[in-house]
């Protein structure tokens, strides 16, 4: 036979060899891209073409970064993800290099070989990889150094580098869960690869170590101008083999457009679903939207310890956060979907988690006496609690139905809740609180937080007076409702009853396909003194000043004993407060009704310390909040 047909028929055996080795090689590298998506072998096979092509001209394989562009914008996928993809792959390619280097050189196939070079590489870039997944997972002082390293770049970059960051120990952890596919594709695709080598050597009559040295050992060095070196003949030969897959690709673009014969169809017996059933989901699936994941990611390598930053890392599990709600507790909410069904999670650590937990076995335990929302799991995670509540499609917090819907409608709510305890509290009336329990309650919840206000902003208490929103307040009213006999003293009604607790407006929604077309969330257990006037208190705080509006919108200014800031209570909501004191008037009696106003004041007492906990601004609100309330409780009540 000629010797040239020989080399010929050589060169298209080792083509051969080497499209099949890439078929094998897109298919493990899907194992690891399912996380994103459904992969696309045609784009996987071209962007793994065009990475052997340019790194054919371009030192630093830097052709795996194009393949990783080209696959992440054809496929609309996360780059960081399949670049992230990309480097586990080499990292076990270059492990798999460094065990044939091993092999060759103790069979004699490679002579002149610097072991211990080849194995500082392999153990330098595979150790690192794999130690930078684990110091990523681990190490909150890793993650703080990316970030800093990445705070170097514009958002978009460093968004990118904390996403591939993040997403490396998540592919490590898909890896694991398909080893034995990775191992056995590994194999394949390698038998394949040095086959087309041995064929291509023979070809080009290029020594085999030096070929696979050439392909495999010179990342500083484009394999093109290390083989030019031999002659321009092995040079152009080499720039067929490896461009020719490219171009394979691409003819096979046009052909399957002509004749609809797929690549996916041809190999679909490999690409089971079944075979993927150990699937992880990665954090970016955990997240609805991509605001959502970037600020995940910016709270995770930052450091930010909260109480998101914490949900995001303990509580999440397989959910979808859907959404996360501004709350005015020391508990996260969030709105999650787990597998079809949507619920609303609700979370705490610490000593916010115990009362979390309290809170779930009230609504438990009272859920045949009120209309409530129904608990559909909880979990305990060390000093951790979650528990997810049932999401109604058709129910809508009562702020926005006062809002959007005539009053009537929004009183008739309104109108029955306040039936519906106060028939609750009847039929669960204790023993009257003692002298002791009142005298706690005036102590904890006026005087001690009273102190404690004094201390979060000294300077408002500095003057005898000052000036809330053009009303003049006498700032020695705070002491005198918080001496030690005054709110004892007029407290008369000491019976205790089963009650919720919070129930202000926001802890009401209203539902057309319930029987009771409302229901009630977030009760507040563990009250000092259970007097069923605290439900009723709770209710003015919405009414009076606009609690709920306060909390969407703090903005306030304050100096020289002026204090200024929006009160957004609506006309719906005064009239509810109208109808609502009414009720108390004809239910209550003109002295119950006092105390409510009383428990009222006590409740901002409560609120203010922990609104200036949460900001300056917020605090001084509801600052002013107190002052009104207590100026007007003494200018109603009070006047010698």
């Amino acid at each position: 036979m000629n010797p040239e047909w020989v080399s010929a028929l050589g060169l298209v055996a080792a083509l051969a060899l080497l499209v099949l080795g890439h078929l094998v090689r897109v298919l493990r590298w899907s194992l690891l891209l399912r996380q994103i998506g459904t992969p696309r072998s045609s784009t996987g096979f071209l962007a793994l073409s065009l990475a052997y092509v340019l790194n054919a001209f371009l030192p630093l394989r830097l052709g795996e970064i194009a393949r990783g562009v080209y696959y992440a914008s054809r496929t609309r996928s996360d780059l960081a993800y399949v670049l992230a993809t990309i480097v586990v792959e080499r990292a076990f390619d270059l492990l798999a290099v460094w065990v044939l280097v091993l092999v060759f050189t103790a069979a004699g196939v490679f002579s002149d070989v610097d072991v211990w070079a080849w194995t500082a590489g392999a153990v330098l870039v595979v150790g690192g990889v794999f130690l930078s997944a684990v110091l990523v997972e681990r190490s909150a002082r890793f993650r703080y150094f990316v970030w800093l390293a990445a705070s170097i770049f514009n958002p978009r970059i460093r968004l990118v580098i904390l996403d591939g960051a993040w997403s490396l120990p998540e592919v490590l952890s898909e890896a694991s869960a398909q080893w034995v596919r990775i191992v056995a594709q590994g194999a394949a695709m390698w038998a394949l690869y040095l086959l087309s080598y041995l064929m291509l050597s023979r070809a080009v009559g290029v020594d085999f170590q030096r070929l696979f040295i050439v392909i495999h050992g010179a990342p500083l060095e484009p394999a093109f101008l290390s083989l030019l070196y031999e002659g321009m003949g092995q040079a152009a030969i080499l720039l067929l083999y490896t461009v020719a897959p490219f171009a394979l690709v691409l003819g096979y673009g046009i052909f399957r457009e002509r004749i609809g014969v797929t690549l996916r169809g041809a190999i679909s017996w490999v690409s089971d679903p079944m075979l993927y059933v150990h699937r992880l989901p990665r954090s970016r699936n955990r997240f609805s939207e991509a605001e959502q994941y970037s600020g995940f990611l910016m709270r995770r390598f930052s450091g930010a310890s909260d109480l998101v930053s914490d949900f995001e890392a303990n509580a999440i599990g397989d959910a979808v956060v859907q959404r996360m709600f501004r709350g005015g507790s020391d508990a996260l909410t969030a709105m999650v979907q787990v597998g079809n069904e949507l619920r609303i999670r609700k979370y705490a650590l610490g000593s916010a988690a115990g009362k979390l937990h309290d809170q779930c076995r009230w609504l438990e335990t009272h859920g045949t006496d009120l209309p409530l929302v129904r608990i559909t799991d909880q979990s305990r995670i060390g000093s951790r609690f979650l528990y997810d509540m049932e999401y109604s499609p058709t129910s809508r917090d009562l702020f926005d139905i006062i809002h959007s819907s005539d009053i009537e409608s929004s009183w008739r709510i309104l109108e029955d809740v306040l039936n519906a305890m106060r028939a609750l509290h009847e039929r669960t009336r204790g023993a009257p609180a003692g002298p002791e329990v009142i005298e706690r309650y005036a102590r904890e919840k006026v005087a001690g937080n009273l102190r404690n206000i004094q201390d979060a902003f000294p300077l408002f208490f500095d003057g005898d007076t000052v000036l809330v929103n053009g009303v003049k307040v006498d700032i020695g009213l705070l002491e005198r409702f918080a001496a030690p006999d005054f709110v004892t003293s007029r407290i008369h009604r000491r019976e205790t009853a089963t009650i919720h607790g919070d129930l202000t407006i926001e802890n009401i929604l209203a539902d057309p396909v319930r029987t009771s077309h409302w229901f009630l969330i977030d009760p507040n257990v563990g009250n000092i003194f259970e007097s069923p006037l605290l439900d009723y208190a709770k209710l003015l705080q919405s009414l009076h000043l606009g609690y709920e509006s306060l909390n969407r919108d703090i903005s306030c200014s304050y100096g020289d004993g002026v204090l200024t800031f929006p009160i957004a209570r609506t006309a719906q909501y005064a009239v509810l407060h109208e109808r609502a004191t009414a009720w108390m008037r004809e239910n209550l009696g003109e002295d119950g009704l006092r105390e409510v106003r009383l428990h009222e004041v006590v409740h901002y007492f409560r609120l203010t310390p922990y609104k200036f906990r949460k900001g300056a601004y917020a605090g001084l609100v509801f600052l002013g909040c107190l002052c009104l309330l207590v100026q007007r409780y003494f200018d109603e009540y009070e006047k010698c």
